[in-house]
């Protein structure tokens, strides 16, 4: 066909039951309309088939929850490749990309769910990680008392170290201990009131240090929120790359196919002329001066890198 595609095999036996269909139904057959069909039908499948090969690479490759965003993200980036490469060797003619794009919504929206499911999970970690942890502090009766502050703020530093050091809390750490923290602030103040050991002044010294590690933990949580962000959103960029570089060199392919077939055509037909020449058939063999130029012009349009596609010829 028009553009190099090489029809063989399945497609061309899904090609000819189109174009059959067509007689049958009445309608005159035209193989340019025979092939838009098919392209239709191959294409629409090319979609799934790919969408099915990520999901199913994707939940293979990874283990939820990971510890970083890029530890995800470089799953899905080989994942990616190899679900377009599926789709650029199956579909044909999808000349405005309309159903390459669709193919690369699905996957958006394929990662987006498991960035979320990521999430989700670390959160539930961390969240019965800190439960776990709180057997480590003392009952809160234990610090109603003179000095009992002091112990607080101990066990709590304690505490938060202990969360700290433990492995594989995933991407939602930071904001599960701050949410956490800003939860036991107003048990710290309760304590903080009730101890008498202390005076005003380092009560309120007391105060401002617990805000200034409430927006510490608050800041570290929204750093790494924004980090998990950016890597998403430079994911996206990725994608696009990928789909641009992976298009682009599948066009250049057709290309380069289209012009062997166009000038296997053309030499067959300069044969052909030749021949009659030669045996005096002169005016048959002008007859093929028309469709020599055609095939001509067609040489020389294929030598120039473009995206263009066409119709089908026979030859």
């Amino acid at each position: 066909m028009k553009g190099g595609i090489t029809v063989t095999g399945r497609l061309l036996g899904n090609l000819a039951v189109t174009y059959v269909d067509a007689i049958r139904s009445g309608n005159i057959p035209c193989l340019e309309n025979a092939v838009l069909a098919l392209s239709q039908i191959e294409n629409s499948a090319a979609v799934e088939q790919s969408h099915a090969l990520y999901r199913q690479l994707l939940g293979e490759r990874v283990v939820l929850h990971t510890e970083t965003q890029e530890e995800l993200s470089s799953v899905h980036e080989g994942c990616l490749k190899e679900a377009l490469q599926l789709f650029l060797d199956r579909s044909f003619k999808d000349d405005n990309q309309r159903f390459q794009e669709d193919l690369m919504e699905r996957i958006k929206e394929e990662y987006e769910g498991k960035c979320r499911e990521n999430e989700q999970i670390s959160e539930n970690h961390c969240t019965a990680l800190l439960v776990q942890l709180e057997d480590s502090m003392r009952p809160q009766e234990f610090y109603m008392k003179p000095g009992g502050y002091n112990h607080y703020r101990k066990d709590l530093d304690d505490f938060v170290e202990l969360y700290r050091q433990a492995p594989g809390k995933g991407i939602k750490a930071e904001q599960v201990l701050e949410e956490y923290l800003k939860e036991k602030n107003n048990l710290g103040k309760t304590i903080l009131m009730a101890d008498r050991n202390l005076s005003e002044q380092q009560r309120c010294l007391a105060e401002e240090r617990t805000r200034a590690e409430l927006e510490r933990h608050k800041a570290q949580a929204a750093r790494e929120q924004q980090r998990v962000m950016e890597r998403r959103l430079e994911d996206m960029a990725r994608a696009r790359r990928e789909n641009e570089r992976q298009l682009l060199e599948k066009m250049e392919r057709d290309r380069n196919a289209a012009l062997k077939e166009h000038q296997r055509v053309l030499d067959q037909k300069l044969r052909e002329q030749n021949a009659l020449l030669t045996e005096g058939y002169n005016e048959r063999a002008r007859r093929l001066e028309g469709e020599i130029a055609r095939l001509r012009r067609e040489v020389n349009q294929s030598r120039r890198p473009s995206g263009g596609g066409g119709g089908c010829i026979i030859s």
